[in-house]
């Protein structure tokens, strides 16, 4: 096969028609000109313009005194219109053609060059030639604009076959031409989304004679979308030639965004490139577009009219996964698609938890997203509450009640912590012998108040004694268990020997204050506001 390393004719001046975001520069540098009057020298600026090539002398502004946008910019210069002081980065209209440019130091004024890749079509040996061209528009640094215009990929496509060639090639972060064109052995898709088309034949007569006749390819290309997929459609119409369906007037907008978005989907797979199956979802058995949809005709037509048509497409699919009742118009939601899933399990449609959010918002005056809605029913849940009850299931104040819901969960939580410290610390198996009183177990800092009904809170690790089943003392860390005896007191941590104080030890730590009733702190010492840090001089009767 004969593969073009040329561009068809009137390609470049095609592209250069094309209202195109080409951005041209307003390149200067430091100059000097003479006074005719005094025929002194002084600084001046020479610019020049890349969208007329013209060029002038303006007058120089020292550097520190003009706007910069984050170039560069040891001096900048004055408009000979406006009077502005500019630099490099600034916006302005050039004085001599009056287009909108963009002021460029020649320090700066480097890698200007725009691309912009169309594609073309040929039709050879039978074979469809689709060709993908990159076009660069480089501004110098004199201000001259450059074209060149480059081979890049060209896909060949027959009946079912398909093969892929590429002049380009990619090495660190940098891609250079290759010498001639480069068969792949395997073929992927790596046309971008490709929205110019060169062909002034027609691409409906380029294919006409071909394999690929009935490919209806010119249809898709024609259809007014964000994004195209020339190559991803060609593989899907070989492998399914009823797609051609999908170009129906009423469905070709809506069958090219799934199209591109399943192509979209695929850019954060490691393999993006390879893969070619980009729409899902299709009954190819079937023959008519909304039968191969999986949609009735009213919802075909309404859908491809719409301008977010995915997501109410993805909403109403979500909808019929659950068997949770839709009709066309109350897809419509800005809840996130995970969320959507959550409502829809518990058979809630989004629109629904929305407007409920709305009125509670209207209502309180305070915005409520769908997510506090969720962990309302999840805690609600958690504490055997019967969401089938309405009330329970839509408060008349959500969050409220969220806030009591979640204070019941705090306070269970708290209920098994204090359940599972006693069965860890509270019951110990075979105990020391020599100690002849029961030894439960090391407790912490965090655990005090399970044994301190005084509402002390010791900073200390300790074992605790147990005698008859109650609580006595403490024991330190590493003390000799045969001799000492500890007990807690309102005055701190006391050895005892015959049941009398011999020594009192460590003698800092919490306990309510005066102003605070002790009963009413009994298992509350966590709030701190009801306590003070204090030295014991002498314990407490």
């Amino acid at each position: 096969m004969m593969l073009s390393e040329t561009p068809p004719e009137g390609l470049l001046d095609w592209i250069k028609a094309q209202k195109l975001d080409w951005r041209d520069y307003f390149i200067y540098r430091a100059g000097w000109q003479t006074n005719p009057l005094t025929g002194l020298r002084h600084k001046c600026v020479d610019a020049v313009c890349s969208a007329c090539g013209e060029t002038v002398k303006l007058s120089y502004v020292p550097g520190g005194g003009c706007g910069h946008a984050g170039y560069s910019t040891p001096f900048g210069f004055l408009h000979p219109v406006s009077g502005d002081a500019l630099a490099s980065g600034d916006k302005l209209a050039c004085p001599m053609c009056g287009e909108e440019v963009e002021a460029r130091h020649v320090s700066s004024a480097r890698r200007l060059a725009r691309y912009v890749w169309p594609m073309t079509a040929e039709a050879q040996g039978g074979k469809l030639l689709l060709y993908l061209w990159r076009v660069c528009r480089d501004v110098e640094k004199s201000g001259r604009v450059t074209w060149r215009v480059d081979p890049w990929e060209v896909y060949a496509f027959g009946g079912t076959s398909a093969a892929r060639w590429r002049h380009w090639q990619k090495y660190m972060y940098s891609t250079y031409i290759l010498p001639g064109w480069e068969e792949r052995k395997r073929f992927a898709d790596t046309m971008f989304d490709v929205d110019l088309v060169y062909c002034p034949e027609g691409l409906a007569n380029v294919y006409a004679e071909t394999e690929c006749a009935n490919c209806k390819l010119e249809t898709y290309m024609g259809v007014e979308t964000e994004y195209r997929f020339p190559v991803a459609w060609m593989k899907i119409w070989q492998r399914h030639r009823n797609a051609e369906a999908l170009t129906a007037p009423n469905a070709r907008k809506l069958a090219a965004a799934l199209i591109a978005e399943g192509k979209r989907s695929l850019v954060y797979n490691k393999n993006w490139s390879e893969r070619t199956d980009v729409l899902h979802g299709v009954d190819w058995k079937r023959k008519k577009p909304h039968e191969l949809l999986r949609l009735t005709k009213e919802e075909l037509t309404y859908f491809n009219g719409a301008e977010d048509a995915l997501k109410r497409l993805k909403a109403l699919l979500l909808a019929r996964k659950y068997n949770v009742p839709c009709r066309l118009g109350e897809e419509v939601t800005k809840v996130t698609e995970g969320q959507q899933e959550d409502f829809l399990k518990r058979g809630v449609l989004p629109g629904k938890a929305e407007r409920y959010l709305d009125r509670q918002a209207a209502r309180y005056k305070s915005r409520l997203w769908p997510g506090y809605l969720l962990d309302y029913w999840t805690m609600a849940e958690r504490l055997g509450e019967d969401l089938t009850e309405r009330d329970v299931m839509w408060p008349q104040n959500l969050k409220r009640a969220h806030d009591q819901m979640q204070e019941r969960q705090k306070a269970e939580a708290a209920e098994k912590r204090r359940e599972a410290f006693q069965q860890r610390y509270l019951v110990q198996p075979e105990l020391p012998e020599t100690v002849g009183e029961e030894i439960c177990g090391y407790a912490g800092e965090t655990h005090t108040e399970e044994i301190c009904p005084t509402g002390l809170r010791m900073g200390l690790n300790f074992l605790m004694q147990k005698r008859n089943g109650e609580i006595v003392g403490v024991v330190p860390r590493g003390a000799n268990l045969d001799v000492r005896r500890y007990a807690i007191t309102p005055g701190g941590i006391v050895r005892q020997e015959d049941g009398d104080t011999v020594e009192r030890l460590y003698r800092r730590g919490y306990r309510p204050r005066e102003d605070t009733d002790s009963e009413a702190t009994l298992g509350k010492w966590r709030h701190l506001e009801a306590m003070s840090w204090c030295d014991w001089d002498a314990p407490e009767e």
